[in-house]
C-alpha cells in the first residue's frame, strides 16, 4: 500500500466532481458580457467594410463609364432600347 501524501495549502486537493454550479455561472457571465462588448464592434467594422465595398464598386462604375466615353468619341452608353441612360431635357430618367 503507497503512503498517503501530506496535504499542502500550496497544493488544492483534485476533486472528482468536475466543475460546480457556481463555477459555471461564473464562466457564462464572464462569456456574455465579452460577448456583448464585442459585438457592437463587430457591427461597426463590418459598416465599413460595406462603405468601402460600395466606393469602391462606384469608382468602378465611374471608370467604366469615363472609358466608354474617351472610346466612343463622347457618346454616352445606351440601354437594350438604344436610349440614352441620362437625362434628355425633359426633366425625368
Amino acid at each position: 500500500m503507497l503512503p498517503r501524501r501530506a496535504s499542502s495549502p500550496l497544493l488544492p486537493r483534485l476533486s472528482s466532481q468536475g466543475f460546480s454550479l457556481i463555477e459555471l455561472l461564473a464562466a457564462l457571465t464572464i462569456t456574455a458580457v465579452l460577448v456583448g462588448i464585442l459585438l457592437p464592434a463587430i457591427f461597426a467594422i463590418r459598416d465599413q467594410a460595406n462603405t468601402a465595398r460600395c466606393a469602391a464598386n462606384l469608382r468602378q462604375i465611374g471608370s467604366a463609364i469615363s472609358t466608354y466615353i474617351a472610346d466612343n468619341n463622347g457618346e454616352y452608353p445606351v440601354n437594350a432600347n438604344g436610349h440614352p441612360n441620362y437625362p434628355t431635357g425633359s426633366g425625368r430618367w
